[in-house]
């Protein structure tokens, strides 16, 4: 019976990879814990909803009213939120507050388009759940959905792991919908960019998405560097630049827009000097081998590194002078050029034209 319900559901519809997945984790857990993992597993598959809409009116109570707060130390500290009753069961200490003492108005959930889809996302988080441990090899992991079964069944499963990867999953799905862009759903016109910096507000009982940085500068320099990576790697499969930037919006223990900013645009720089000006990093048609921004991006000890080290790299030596037929130019270098003459327009040019 087992076996077929892995491969059939109650519909005889097959299951997908990651609903197998989220059968074997419920295993491990007994039946308070499995309905908390379950509703924890069903909000952050909604990848096209804020964290805060999908866990509904105590959103705010889990998550804080703005990005200073994340009121969740482990996987015991959620609630499970009885929808059907409307009762939720609030048991540890940490969150300090009733679920009456606040209450949010509940607008139809803003919806965008996600930036991957949950298979992969859940990829990304046991990537960097793994890279913890310092001597394990993040080129093991492949950052694709194929191979989702493969990758879950290298771990031993046990109920500790359970509930560290269902907080994990939490919080980086908190990051990815609060620090990330999205593509808006709406028209996509000359007057209005369809990317948008935006995190979930809570104020005076009503909550919406404002811009994460109220700094203007800072809000545009973000977005324009966070959609020349999207952009660059638009398939929803091999997103390193996601598992990077979770990877420091998880483990800074303060986070500010400003450091945030100073830390994707050294993960540009990067990746444009140490990887695709580095010819040991590029295969015959000048795209980066497997590994190679693991490699570069990464210590020895699997911690950050977003130092430049490349700094004397010559652009023709790798894509020519514009003259001769090259290997070919990756969409990255196109795009990062085009943000770097956005930034010298933006900082300088923009004052003397205007």
């Amino acid at each position: 019976m087992k076996n077929y319900y892995e491969v059939m559901n109650s519909r005889s519809e097959q299951l997908e990879k990651h609903e197998i997945i989220k059968a074997k984790l419920l295993e491990k857990l007994n039946d308070e814990d499995g309905a908390k993992f379950n509703q924890l597993w069903n909000c952050c598959s909604q990848m096209n909803v804020y964290i805060q809409q999908s866990y509904g009116r105590i959103g705010s109570i889990l998550f804080g009213s703005d990005l200073s707060e994340f009121n969740l130390l482990s996987f015991d500290d959620i609630p499970f939120v009885d929808v059907q009753s409307n009762t939720t069961m609030l048991k540890d200490i940490h969150l300090g507050i009733g679920i009456n003492e606040k209450v949010v108005e509940q607008n139809e959930p803003e919806t965008f388009q996600p930036l991957t889809d949950f298979a992969n996302f859940l990829l990304i988080v046991l990537k960097y759940m793994r890279m913890k441990d310092p001597v394990f090899n993040p080129a093991n992991i492949k950052l694709d959905d194929k191979e989702l079964l493969w990758e879950f069944g290298k771990i031993q499963w046990t109920e500790s792991f359970v509930k560290e990867f269902g907080f994990t999953l939490l919080k980086a799905k908190y990051y990815l919908d609060n620090y990330l862009v999205h593509h808006s759903d709406e028209e996509d016109t000359q007057e209005s960019n369809p990317w948008k910096l935006q995190c979930w507000k809570e104020t005076d009982g009503k909550a919406y998405p404002v811009n994460l940085s109220k700094d203007n500068a800072i809000q545009d320099k973000l977005t324009h560097l966070l959609s020349m990576f999207e952009v660059s790697y638009s398939p929803r499969q091999r997103k390193n630049y996601l598992l990077y930037c979770m990877d420091y919006l998880i483990t800074t223990d303060i986070v500010t827009t400003e450091n945030y900013c100073q830390f994707v645009e050294g993960l540009a720089n990067k990746y444009f000097h140490d990887i695709y000006l580095f010819a040991d990093c590029l295969n015959d048609c000048n795209i980066p081998k497997p590994g190679s921004f693991d490699m570069e991006i990464l210590n020895e000890d699997n911690t950050l590194n977003v130092h430049v080290r490349n700094k004397e790299a010559n652009f023709e030596s790798i894509y020519g002078n514009g003259l001769t037929m090259t290997k070919g130019a990756p969409l990255f270098v196109f795009n990062y050029l085009d943000y770097k003459l956005w930034e010298m327009y933006d900082g300088t040019l923009k004052n003397s034209l205007f």
